[in-house]
């Protein structure tokens, strides 16, 4: 279902002409989802780094 939507817009955008347009708004959704990827791995790993600190704190006390 979902691949014949997609394979219904493909074809639409490039019936209209606007091939490179879609291109480019699929390029930036994949670089946008990149970026979303790169910033949980950062966010992720400033969490486990402070919980390193924290633990090595607590177990100091």
């Amino acid at each position: 279902m979902f691949n014949h939507l997609k394979q219904t817009i493909i074809f639409n955008s490039s019936a209209f002409g606007h091939g490179r347009l879609f291109s480019i708004f699929k390029s930036f959704v994949l670089l946008v989802q990149m970026q979303y990827q790169l910033f949980k791995a950062f966010c992720f790993s400033i969490f486990t780094f402070d919980n390193i600190i924290f633990t090595g704190f607590a177990l100091t006390l």
